[in-house]
């Protein structure tokens, strides 16, 4: 449950209305009148909040009908939630009266739907603080807030409803569309971003890339004439960079997110879609298609190929093109199932074991 102290809640919204909102059912038309105060977990909900059960936690039963795990229906049944969201044919296996349900295909996004409902994603009201440093030239849409000591340099276009908080930084020609955000102390510069467009406290985009070449005189810093152009529907995690490209520019496509402490080098392709952990590198000139997941910790070498819907394990070393849907693990980084074995061997021969598990 959230504390009022740091989050702003909307309602008490009915089953119905919740239902309406959040692509669900519920289960006994009586019961669509019922109010529900606030959105909690199964241990903490209290009678006038709404909980759900993951569909991840289902196992198959003996008699072939789908059973709650027993660690789950623990908790199941000490929860006092006033209503759950639960996956569709489930109901025959949940005890009846102790609380409303509501049955969805996609429980986990419908739950999601209607904490967003309950707490909505903070927009722009107008304010512009006294202390901000907005230039003349500057377009502000309608509905703009411009927290303490923010700059927004000439030429720069910010959308509606989009947030620019305190110390943040827009450069020079920068364009932000509706309803972004740019954290405290974040950067932003030679950039085009679309609309709901988040950038977390303290990210530096649009920065020059690592570029040089080598003199007889030492290293020379070669110009980055490109930019930084970001999709709708992206977040940037806290002090992470995306550097600006070379002679063409660094993309990262529309619905990623990028977390935290993440580096993503000059003329960088990153697809729609794509999940980059906490800790990854991206050295230059990679590509990446769609819907790519990368675990924390990871580093990609530059000019590198990652096909569609591939993963990368946690801490992988990638020095390969990687091809459409795979899997990979390690460093240097291998298909997974190869990896576990390699790992399962090397467990065997430092217990003195022999390949089929004997001295």
């Amino acid at each position: 449950m959230a504390d009022n102290r740091f989050f702003s809640k909307q309602g008490p919204f009915t089953l119905a209305q919740i239902a309406a909102g959040c692509e669900a059912v519920v289960c006994n038309p009586e019961d669509a009148g019922f109010q529900v105060s606030d959105v909690a977990n199964l241990l903490s909900a209290t009678e006038s909040d709404l909980g759900y059960l993951a569909p991840g936690r289902l196992i198959n039963g003996t008699s072939g009908v789908n059973t709650i795990d027993p660690k789950i229906m623990q908790q199941f049944e000490a929860c006092k939630a006033g209503a759950l969201i639960v996956p569709e044919g489930l109901l025959e296996v949940l005890p009846k009266g102790r609380m409303k349900y509501l049955t969805s295909k996609e429980p986990s996004r419908s739950f999601a739907l209607a904490q967003v409902m309950f707490y909505a994603f903070e927009q722009g009201d107008g304010q512009i603080h006294s202390t901000a440093a907005v230039d003349k030239s500057a377009k502000l849409g309608k509905n703009v807030r411009v927290g303490a000591y923010a700059v927004i340099e000439a030429d720069a276009e910010i959308g509606e409803g989009t947030i620019v908080d305190a110390l943040a930084f827009i450069g020079h020609g920068v364009k932000l569309g509706s309803f972004c955000r740019v954290g405290p102390h974040a950067s932003v510069s030679h950039c085009l971003a679309g609309d709901k467009v988040i950038f977390y406290p303290g990210c530096r985009i649009g920065q020059p890339g690592f570029g040089f070449t080598f003199t007889p005189s030492g290293f020379m810093t070669i110009p980055q004439l490109g930019r930084v152009i970001i999709g709708d529907d992206v977040e940037i995690g806290a002090n992470s960079t995306v550097d600006r490209g070379h002679l063409e520019d660094t993309l990262i496509g529309s619905g990623s997110r990028i977390d935290n402490l993440v580096m993503i080098a000059h003329n960088v392709k990153v697809g729609k879609t794509n999940a980059i952990a906490a800790q990854a590198g991206i050295s230059g000139s990679a590509k990446f298609e769609d819907f790519v997941a990368v675990g924390g910790q990871a580093g990609i070498a530059g000019h590198l190929k990652v096909g569609m819907g591939a993963r990368i394990g946690p801490q992988a070393g990638v020095m390969r093109d990687i091809p459409a849907g795979a899997e990979v693990m390690g460093s240097p980084a291998m298909p997974s199932n190869k990896f576990f074995r390699q790992v399962a061997a090397l467990s065997r021969l430092a217990k003195g074991e022999g390949k089929n598990g004997k001295n």
